[in-house]
């Protein structure tokens, strides 16, 4: 497992974001999350319980083991390492991440962590989101029917309003990172 990233990330206090980068298909990755409680290590209770939950567009889902069988964190004072379940990095974009602890009746709760999930490179097939201008003209413009083609546009025209709104959503992040 790869630790990619240090953060330090304080219970009561929201701060900035720190973020964390990953590529799209990875699934051997971990980081560590150093916590605090207004400033001071608040030290994880023994026996404590962890769930990681992850949103990614209108996809995400709590994990506490991963596929494999094995516990998905581990526990060392104040400091928590979280080993991301693949469905983590599955969709490139922005993911939100919390960790969600509780010791017997009582639940703490980490503000969102936001990951970003960068595309993988692959040379071997069209992405999805390229449109061959002249081919879908063929397809959708032909005769004297103009309704596929304005469907097309239309469709066309949703997917990049989409793309633009969550472009607008992500964090601008202007401090230093500390990279492992």
């Amino acid at each position: 497992m790869n630790v990619i990233k240090k953060l330090t990330v304080d219970l009561v206090r929201k701060g900035i974001p720190q973020t964390v980068e990953l590529i799209q298909g990875d699934s051997a990755v971990a980081f560590c999350v150093t916590l605090l409680c207004d400033g001071s290590p608040w030290e994880i209770p023994q026996n404590a319980a962890v769930l990681l939950r992850y949103k990614n567009g209108n996809a995400g889902g709590e994990y506490d083991t991963l596929p494999d069988g094995k516990v998905a964190y581990g526990i060392s004072g104040n400091t928590l390492t979280v080993y991301l379940a693949p469905a983590v990095c599955s969709m490139a974009g922005q993911t939100d991440f919390q960790v969600v602890i509780y010791a017997g009746d009582r639940q703490k709760s980490t503000f969102r962590i936001p990951l970003f999930v960068q595309g993988e490179v692959s040379g071997s097939e069209e992405p999805q989101s390229y449109t061959n201008l002249t081919q879908w003209l063929l397809q959708y413009g032909g005769g004297s029917d103009a309704t596929p083609l304005l469907q097309g546009i239309r469709s066309e025209l949703e997917t990049l309003s989409d793309r633009v709104t969550a472009l607008e959503d992500l964090p601008v992040y202007a401090g230093e990172m500390e990279d492992v």
